[in-house]
């Protein structure tokens, strides 16, 4: 007898929201991907952290709104629990420990948010979504890709999570 996979759920980065209103997905001629992120959302696919809702919240204006008032809480979880700062703590080490990165870059990683959104994702089984790419070589800052190959967490382009979801984005 074969057990059915669970179902893969997607955290999203901060450049996720602002790329999607900046560019793709404006909110001005593609609310449908916006219904569908509150539809995911509601059905535990696709979901982010409280300090992504941080960053984003910083921008203020329609972005902002949306976030706080359609996603919410439920959509924004905590990411204060126990196994999940013991696993920032391990992803912090092994990135102040990589000579690889500048001081500066290492600094961004220990105070930022990218650090809290895959140790998020190692402790609850997500697969992260970002815009960024990996970069063996790069110095200046430690890209999310390079931290989650190293540690065996799956990383996504939002277009790749829209194909595995595969929703609908029809014309009205």
């Amino acid at each position: 007898m074969t057990s059915a996979l669970p179902a893969m759920r997607y955290i999203l980065d901060a450049n996720v929201f602002m790329q999607a209103k900046d560019a793709h997905y404006r909110f001005s001629f593609c609310p449908a991907f916006w219904e569908f992120l509150v539809s995911t959302g509601s059905e535990d696919k696709v979901l982010s952290i409280d300090k992504i809702l941080g960053e984003i919240s910083t921008g203020g204006g329609d972005l902002a709104d949306f976030a706080e008032t359609l996603l919410g809480e439920m959509f924004f979880r905590g990411s204060g629990e126990s196994e999940v700062v013991a696993e920032f703590g391990r992803l912090t080490a092994w990135v102040i420990g990589q000579t690889q990165f500048f001081e500066a870059a290492k600094t961004e990683f220990a105070t930022g948010v990218d650090g809290w959104l895959i140790a998020y994702a190692m402790v609850h089984g997500c697969t992260v979504v970002t815009h960024e790419v990996y970069a063996p070589d790069a110095k200046r800052k430690v890209p999310i890709p390079n931290v989650c190959l190293q540690f065996g967490i799956p990383c996504r382009t939002t277009f790749e999570m829209l194909d595995a979801l595969k929703p609908q984005f029809i014309l009205a």
